[in-house]
């Protein structure tokens, strides 16, 4: 795939060929999990063709992902996943049990409701996830957000008709909780007009299964005038959670007398990467601390502030008083201290 992948990636016109291959989409998946934001639910239909892509997700006990990766079948389907009723045989006497999630034994993280077609779909976020977090919903804009013990808030999950996507490390915290892996499910169709045999010979159909990643990739052409040539994508990745003493809540959560820490970066499981101010636990150009970020590494800054002032209210609940200056994006401010 490294080979269409480059073939994908150089210059603008677009490959055929490298395009059915899907190595962007595959790309994507091998990565997801690892970053600030992870898809929960995505629906992007093609431009001019039939194909498009697809994602969902569940929670799903690690009891049962050995038995989930032994196809690319989905657990639960987009819709599904709501309050039923099923029954079942004991001997001769029918049993009817009440399942919160249907039958499919898997949580999903994103529940999409429709109402025949008389009133637009819903999308609703687990209750669970959104009471754990206390997440306030902003309804104009259809997110939720976390607000600390400091005022600050943060947007945790974006929502909208195409896309639902949370903040990797607030996902991640739920998981190491409730101890469930997260089965994130795809369907992705690229179409295009080259030649079938062309495109069979150049992309033969296969399945690939690895320890957390299963899917199966296939060519095939529809009855069409001009004829039709896709490739489809369809599979699951898993998720395994954190360790519940990494969820970051009490009784886990741990606080220690520190120097002011800094954001650089982002690490795998979407959670800020921090770092002391202690000099001495830098590097410098002259050699101490290698390995270490520099010294004058830079950070994240806070630029919500503008204006020639010389007291700005942050949340309501703190003052920042600065000496006769202006204060624009990430210039530097005096003191903060709480409004009393």
């Amino acid at each position: 795939m490294a080979v269409l992948a480059d073939r994908q990636d150089a210059g603008s016109t677009v490959d055929p060929i490298a395009l059915l291959s899907q190595a962007s989409n595959i790309r994507e998946i091998e990565r997801m999990g690892s970053g600030e934001w992870t898809i929960l639910y995505s629906h992007e239909p093609g431009i001019g063709t039939t194909g498009g892509k697809c994602f969902y997700s569940a929670l799903i006990p690690r009891t049962r992902v050995r038995k989930a990766m032994k196809n690319d079948s989905w657990e639960v389907m987009i819709g599904k996943g709501l309050p039923s009723f099923s029954q079942g045989y004991d001997g001769d006497k029918v049993t009817t049990r009440y399942d919160r999630f249907g039958f499919s034994q898997v949580e999903p993280l994103v529940f999409v409701r429709e109402f025949h077609s008389l009133k637009p779909e819903q999308f609703d976020l687990l209750e669970e996830f959104r009471h754990f977090h206390n997440l306030y919903h902003d309804r104009k804009n259809d997110r939720y957000i976390f607000i600390d013990e400091r005022g600050e808030d943060e947007v945790v999950v974006e929502a909208s008709d195409a896309r639902v996507r949370v903040k990797t490390r607030y996902l991640k915290q739920f998981m190491a909780v409730r101890q469930l892996s997260l089965a994130v499910y795809f369907d992705h169709r690229v179409d295009t007009t080259v030649d079938i045999e062309v495109a069979k010979q150049a992309l033969p159909s296969r399945t690939v299964v690895e320890k957390e990643l299963r899917y199966s990739f296939n060519v095939g052409d529809l009855s069409l005038s001009p004829a039709v040539t896709f490739s489809r994508l369809v599979g699951k990745k898993i998720i395994a959670p954190p360790p519940i003493e990494e969820c970051g809540v009490w009784p886990f959560e741990t606080r220690k007398d520190r120097f002011t820490e800094f954001i650089i970066g982002v690490d795998a499981n979407g959670r800020n990467i921090l770092y002391t101010a202690d000099e001495d636990e830098l590097a410098n150009y002259f050699g101490r601390n290698p390995g270490s970020p520099h010294y004058l590494t830079r950070c994240g800054s806070v630029a919500r502030y503008s204006g020639n002032i010389t007291t700005i209210r942050i949340n309501t609940r703190w003052r920042t008083d600065t000496l006769d200056a202006a204060v624009s994006g990430d210039s530097a401010l005096t003191m903060i201290c709480p409004i009393t």
